[in-house]
C-alpha cells in the first residue's frame, strides 16, 4: 500500500484526517474498505464508522495501527497522537495544554490557527493596545507610552511585543507618516480553535474584573451580582436578552466618533445549581 498523500499537519481533527485518508487510499486501492480498516486495526467496522463520523473516539491502544497503517513518520506520529489527545480532552485545560503542546511542534506550518492567532486572545492587553490605538496617535516607538496608559499597567517590552503581534496580524497598519492604526481586519479561525482562543481571553478579563475591585473608585467601574432561580427553559430567553443587551452596547460604543477610554464589558450567567445529582 502507497504512502498517504495528505499531510496530518494540515488537519486540527485527526477524525477528518482518517476519512480523508480512507477515501485517498479506496481511490487508489480497490480492496481499500471498512473490513479491510477492521483487519488491520483489530477494530469494529461499526465502530471505525461512528469514528469518521465524529460520534466516537480511537481509545488509546488503537493508536499504534493506525499509525503504521498510515506510514507516519517520528514527527507525524507525535502530532497524530498529540491531536488525538486534543480532540480527547474533557475540559479547557486540558484541551489548553494539548493545544500548546500541538504549537511546540517545530515543523506545524500550516494550522488553521496560526500560533500568532492563539497568542492574541491569550493576554488581554493585546485588544486594550489595538483600541489605543485605534483612538490616539501612537508611532512604533511609542510603546512605554501605550503600556503606561494601560489599566493596569504593562512593561513597555509587552507593549513592543503587542504592537509586533498586531503588525504582523494585520490588525494595526504602520502608515506612511509612521503612525499606527487600527484595520478593519478580523481573526479567523475554525470553531475548535476560536474556542479555545476565547476561553484563553475570558479568563484574563474575569481575572482583570476581579482585580478591579481592589484597582478602580466606585465611581469608575460596574460591578454588580444577582443570584436566581429559574426554570432551565428559560435559559435560551435570558441568553437572547443578554445578547440583545451586549449589541446595544456595541452600538452606543459606535456612536462615539472621539473616544477617550477603554473599557471591558464581561458579563456572567452560570449555574451554582446541579439539582439532577440529588438522584
Amino acid at each position: 500500500m502507497e504512502s498517504c498523500a495528505l499531510s496530518i499537519f494540515e488537519y486540527l481533527d485527526y477524525r477528518e484526517f482518517l476519512r480523508d485518508f480512507y477515501r485517498d487510499q479506496k481511490a487508489r486501492h480497490f480492496y481499500f474498505s471498512f473490513r479491510f480498516l477492521s483487519q488491520k486495526t483489530k477494530i469494529d467496522p461499526a465502530h471505525i464508522a461512528r469514528v469518521f463520523q465524529c460520534k466516537r473516539h480511537l481509545s488509546e491502544k488503537s493508536l499504534a495501527p493506525f499509525i503504521t497503517l498510515c506510514k507516519f513518520n517520528d514527527d507525524e506520529k507525535r502530532y497524530f497522537e498529540r491531536l488525538v489527545s486534543f480532540n480527547t480532552a474533557r475540559t479547557d485545560r486540558q484541551a489548553s495544554q494539548a493545544f500548546e503542546s500541538l504549537l511546540s511542534l517545530a515543523n506545524v506550518k500550516s494550522l488553521t490557527l496560526r500560533p500568532e492567532q492563539y497568542t492574541f486572545y491569550t493576554k488581554w492587553y493585546h485588544t486594550a493596545v489595538r483600541a489605543l490605538i485605534a483612538m490616539r496617535r501612537y508611532t512604533a516607538k511609542d510603546c512605554a507610552k501605550i503600556a503606561q496608559s494601560l489599566s493596569p499597567s504593562i512593561t513597555a517590552s509587552q507593549a513592543r511585543d503587542a504592537v509586533k503581534l498586531l503588525l504582523k496580524l494585520g490588525l494595526i497598519r504602520k502608515n506612511p507618516d509612521g503612525i499606527l492604526s487600527a484595520t478593519e481586519a478580523h481573526i479567523t479561525t475554525g470553531p475548535q480553535w476560536r474556542s479555545l482562543a476565547v476561553n484563553a481571553f475570558q479568563t484574563e478579563t474575569l481575572r482583570l474584573a476581579q482585580e478591579s475591585l481592589d484597582r478602580h473608585a466606585k465611581e469608575l467601574r460596574d460591578i454588580s451580582t444577582v443570584t436566581i432561580g429559574i426554570k432551565k427553559a428559560r435559559m435560551h430567553e435570558i441568553r437572547q436578552r443578554i445578547a440583545e443587551f451586549r449589541k446595544s452596547i456595541i452600538h452606543l460604543a459606535e456612536e462615539d466618533q472621539d473616544p477617550d477610554d477603554v473599557y471591558q464589558l464581561n458579563i456572567q450567567l452560570f449555574p451554582l445549581t446541579d439539582i439532577s445529582r440529588e438522584g
